[in-house]
């Protein structure tokens, strides 16, 4: 049996909900990580996280507890003539 290439694809412009997402912050091993991808309380409190539904973003959980990482709020991919990928992340 022949290996099968993977697809490459990509999303653009994907709404995962409408408005602002509030921050969750995540036990990732050792860390606490904040990220706005849990879209409501129950599905971040069933992943094992902390909801800060009163906050807007994950700076203001960082100011709160400067030991809370940020996880990037946009990532994106960029490729070379040679197929060499690049990746790119934004904290806002």
């Amino acid at each position: 049996m022949e290996p099968r290439a993977c697809p490459v694809f990509s999303l653009v412009s994907v709404t995962v909900a409408p408005g602002i997402i509030p921050p969750c912050v995540l036990p990732i091993g050792p860390e606490k990580v904040c990220t706005q991808i849990l879209t409501f309380q129950g599905l971040c409190e069933t992943e094992g996280g902390t909801w800060y539904g009163n906050l807007q973003n994950c700076c203001q959980v960082q100011k709160q507890d400067p030991t809370v990482s940020l996880l990037p709020h946009d990532a994106w991919t960029m490729r070379d003539v040679r197929w060499h990928e690049h990746i790119s992340t934004s904290i806002r």
